[in-house]
């Protein structure tokens, strides 16, 4: 018994295609042994009766409302050879596969050998009629994907419709860098040039080794004051070195004045932030950064001091967070009493 033809499922799918305007999704193609009986109806069909194998689409050619599907049959990993009599189209519908068409050749049908025998391989090619279809989509995106000789020239011919030959069926070659964009460079070209690039390279010095060009001289010395010299890496080790030597700490400092609050020293600024009643001082009010709830900055611009009454991150003394308090401001609140 013989059958070709779309199952039911896959009338129901095509229908609603065609009602919604949607898009054909193929999905596969498989491949089984199983023979019809008299009494069954293969319309109903959901799946194969006894699949063997399931390949990728390879690919589809359109011819008005005909289209072919072409798929490759192969016996890699077959350890038992079939008979090829029944082939199932799948789609997908929405995340869902479907057995859109069914075929079963009965008894006249080709032999896949088993793996043992030998390499296999068939392009199978199924013709449809869909019409008032707005577009169909061909899943084939998996990298072993079998690509037939057939399939790369029909291709390639496709490819051929568009290309502007330049010489006979192919770009006119040269071994020589041309501004043309009409010829091919070769590979021999592409050779000698990066054999002359390498030289070229290699012909440049590793080290600079010249006291003068390149607008600039170089010397080892670290005391040159001259913005046309380049010091040498040597140069840089002696202040390295002498700055490694240094033992700088705060008893090492010669100097430096002296903080307190007698006259002729410098009262420090925890002292100074202690006496106005402020957690401390924290710096500038223009600095960026978060400026903390109950501590003193200064603002350069209004050469105040200001105390931070909300935790913000202003840069100017907005009076919404900051309340002066330097003894003139004290004064002039006190002459408004």
């Amino acid at each position: 018994m013989k059958f070709n033809g779309l199952t039911n499922e896959g009338k129901a799918y095509l229908a609603k295609i065609k009602t919604n305007h949607g898009t054909i999704e193929f999905k596969s193609m498989k491949f089984g042994d199983g023979s019809l009986l008299s009494y069954e109806n293969p319309e109903t069909f959901k799946r194969l009766k006894n699949q063997k194998s399931e390949k990728e689409i390879l690919d589809k050619i359109s011819n008005g409302d005909t289209i072919t599907l072409n798929a490759v049959v192969d016996n890699a990993a077959l350890k038992h050879g079939y008979y090829l009599r029944e082939i199932g189209i799948f789609v997908s519908d929405q995340g869902k596969e479907i057995l859109f068409f069914y075929m079963n050749d009965g008894d006249e049908t080709s032999f896949v050998p088993p793996e043992t025998d030998g390499p296999y391989k068939a392009e199978i090619g199924i013709n449809l009629v869909i019409s008032n279809v707005k577009s169909i989509v061909v899943n084939n995106e998996v990298p072993d994907l079998y690509v037939t000789k057939a399939f790369v020239e029909r291709k390639l011919k496709e490819k051929q419709d568009v290309i502007v030959w330049k010489s006979g069926g192919n770009l006119e070659k040269t071994n020589l860098t041309e501004n043309d964009s009409s010829k091919l460079f070769t590979a021999k070209g592409a050779l000698d040039l990066w054999n002359k690039l390498t030289s070229l390279i290699a012909e440049k010095e590793p080290k600079i080794s010249k006291l003068n060009g390149f607008n600039l001289s170089k010397s080892d010395a670290d005391d040159l004051d001259s913005s046309n010299t380049l010091a040498t890496s040597k140069a840089v080790k002696k202040v390295k070195d002498a700055l490694n030597r240094l033992n700088l700490n705060w008893n090492s400092i010669t100097g430096k004045p002296n903080f307190g609050l007698k006259s002729g020293e410098f009262m420090e600024g925890h002292r100074l932030a202690e006496s106005l009643g402020v957690k401390e001082y924290a710096g500038l009010i223009s600095s960026y950064g978060q400026k903390i709830a109950g501590n003193a900055y200064y603002d350069s611009n209004t050469k105040k001091m200001f105390y931070c009454k909300e935790t913000n991150s202003y840069t100017s003394a907005n009076s919404t967070y900051f309340e002066p308090f330097d003894n003139k401001e004290l004064l002039n609140r006190l002459n408004n009493l």
